[in-house]
């Protein structure tokens, strides 16, 4: 059963949705080979400009206080990974400003195509 790890590391019986208990020994079994990440959920530095992702006139700051008070008045739950998730928004749009500013290139931009696929993935 390969749920999610435990906040206490792999040493513990974790019950997991949809999978039901995982014993110690899977939880180990789980890390064999495994490379994990301690990601960063926001900026360290709250002033630090968000201009090159599109956002003028954003800082980190205002952003995360933007995205939890929105998030906060929609009812959901603010989460420490949001950040790492605003990343990800901001690397793609950086690749689509590439692909239709930079180079002009909106044939691209058609449902499916796989030509479109491949560049992104050539600019990440």
């Amino acid at each position: 059963n390969y749920g999610w790890f435990a906040h206490t590391w792999y040493n513990a019986a974790v019950t997991v949705a949809d999978v039901g208990l995982c014993s110690p020994q899977e939880m180990a079994s789980a890390t064999d080979l495994s490379i994990t990440l301690n990601h960063m959920d926001w900026h360290p530095d709250p002033t630090k400009s968000m201009d090159a992702c599109a956002m003028p006139g954003h800082t980190a700051g205002s952003f995360r206080a933007e995205y939890e008070a929105a998030a906060i008045a929609a009812g959901h739950t603010v989460t420490t990974e949001s950040g790492t998730y605003a990343d990800a928004v901001c690397m793609f749009a950086r690749a689509l400003r590439k692909i239709i500013i930079e180079d002009g290139n909106t044939n691209l931009l058609v449902a499916g195509s796989t030509a479109y696929y491949d560049e992104v993935q050539r600019i990440f």
